[in-house]
């Protein structure tokens, strides 16, 4: 069996939606200055779309009970893009979709086959040194495509301080009449805020 870090059996539990994930938030990307801000690049992030090392298991309970500690890297582990659906990367599985007939035995949710195509993945990822004393998350964007098995968008490390800006909220209203306008704006800030503020500005033409 392989090692999960809850029952194989609450897979199937359909008020389970999330495990070890952090709370949604809005999609902030952190800069060191506005400068680094106006080229677009942080050096807090680093992609990790590419080449993947990829086994596909039978089952959830197929997968060997070593795969997560294992070094070895000889078949059937092979190389898999990411972002990308194992279901068109020669991998034997095939998308399992059809609008009047599904290619398994129906049941009722939350119920399952017991033959349940499940991918494993693995990357080697390296923090760089100026990573140190930081925070490193994987942000793994929403893979919605149920009828197609894999990583069907970009994989990011994203690097975050002990203190850092958590999450962010603008609510605006707008008088027509006067044509004048609010904003207001909630951080939300993570670690030890003390001594620290919070500062916004408002970018952008004004449109007449």
């Amino acid at each position: 069996m392989s090692p999960l870090p809850l029952p194989l059996s609450q897979l199937f539990n359909p008020r389970l939606t999330s495990l070890g994930r952090l709370e949604a938030r809005s999609n902030l990307q952190g800069f060191p200055s506005e400068a680094a801000l106006e080229t677009g690049l942080s050096p807090w992030r680093i992609s990790l779309d590419g080449d993947w090392r990829f086994q596909l298991a039978e089952r959830p309970g197929a997968a060997p009970s070593d795969w997560v500690s294992s070094n070895t890297d000889q078949a059937p582990w092979r190389d898999i893009k990411v972002p990308g659906v194992w279901t068109r990367q020669g991998t034997g599985d095939l998308p399992h979709y059809a609008n009047y007939l599904m290619p398994f035995d129906c049941q009722k949710p939350p119920a399952v086959p017991e033959d349940n195509a499940t991918g494993l993945y693995r990357c080697t990822i390296s923090d760089p040194d100026t990573w140190n004393g930081r925070k490193s998350n994987l942000k793994i964007e929403d893979q919605d495509h149920w009828n197609h098995g894999g990583l069907h968008r970009s994989v990011w490390l994203e690097s975050r301080d002990a203190t850092h800006l958590g999450d962010l909220s603008v609510e605006t209203d707008f008088d027509p009449q006067s044509k004048a306008g609010t904003a207001s704006v909630r951080a939300v800030v993570n670690g030890d805020s003390a001594g620290w503020s919070v500062r916004c500005r408002l970018d952008g033409a004004a449109t007449p």
